[in-house]
């Protein structure tokens, strides 16, 4: 696999801190614009379906951030927080005409290539570079500014009209699309519906007319405690002769985003529990 990368600029300026002995982080925004070819391959039957595609990543603006234990001469390279990623795909080839199967195919594959650059998590050996410096303890004290104690305060607020409720956590669900919903019969108005178990919220996307794959980018907040289990999304569709048809449904274990909470999910939705409801298609979900 071919990779090239364009680092435009960096702007505020890089930012060092020595967490601990021997360890230097550096902290910078970058913006990028990676390329890359790609194989795809599919089984159909007896027979392998092999795909070609250059991948062009338009936007990469994220905070970057280098870890380095100088002790160890080991390094690491991750992204912080939730970078900005934009990514087109061309099909290299021969190309046939793009059937929806072919559509879906790009859709996943692009979800994958969004979702991998995102969890970026680079391993270097430091040892390569002779001349990488090695930090000895200083016996200068360290002393802190008042800067210091106001990013404590709002870190840490301890007015009880800021602060949060001892174990509670906010999460941010985005509603990105569905694909392929209503089989052959296809939709009116679907829209999504978003529940938390405990403690109990429910919220709703808009509706989008006439379309078996509606985009919603829609975003929701909601609170999470300790005993907060699972989110439930249901997908409706909202028939113009009265009444909601249920299109779907899918479970997130909220267990599982609190290990990894920033992360994009491409989910196959499910009939509900002791119906023989007919469903299809897939809904896309970040957090």
């Amino acid at each position: 696999m071919h990779q090239g990368y364009s680092l435009l600029h960096r702007k505020p300026p890089p930012k060092f801190e020595i967490e601990a002995l021997f360890r230097l982080t550096i902290t910078c925004d970058c913006d990028a614009t990676p390329a890359m070819q790609l194989k795809a391959m599919r089984q159909k039957g007896e027979k392998v379906d092999v795909s070609h595609y250059r991948v062009n990543v338009n936007k990469l603006q994220a905070r970057l951030n280098i870890s380095c234990d100088t002790a160890k001469k080991r390094g690491q390279i991750k992204f912080d927080g939730w970078p900005k990623i934009k990514v087109m795909l061309a099909q290299v080839g021969y190309i046939k005409s793009k059937s929806m199967d072919e559509v879906q195919l790009q859709d996943v594959i692009m979800d994958i290539v969004t979702g991998a650059i995102r969890s970026t998590d680079l391993s270097v050996d430091l040892y390569r570079w002779s001349e990488f410096p090695n930090f000895m303890k200083s016996q200068q004290p360290i002393t802190t500014s008042p800067l210091d104690s106001y990013t404590e305060r709002m870190i840490n607020p301890k007015t009880e009209s800021t602060a949060m409720k001892q174990g509670e956590k906010r999460l941010m669900v985005k509603v990105i699309k569905a694909i392929g919903l209503g089989l052959k019969q296809g939709c009116f108005e679907p829209y999504c519906v978003i529940e938390v178990d405990d403690p109990f919220q429910k919220k709703q996307t808009s509706t989008k007319k006439n379309t078996s794959s509606p985009q919603w980018n829609e975003n929701f907040m909601f609170t999470l405690n300790r005993t907060t289990e699972e989110i439930l999304f249901e997908v409706y569709d909202c028939n113009p002769n009265g009444g909601n048809q249920f299109m779907g449904l899918a479970i997130v274990s909220v267990e599982e985003l609190l290990v990894n909470p920033y992360q994009r999910q491409v989910l196959s939705l499910q009939s509900r529990p002791y119906q023989d409801d007919s469903v299809s298609g897939t809904l896309t979900l970040e957090y």
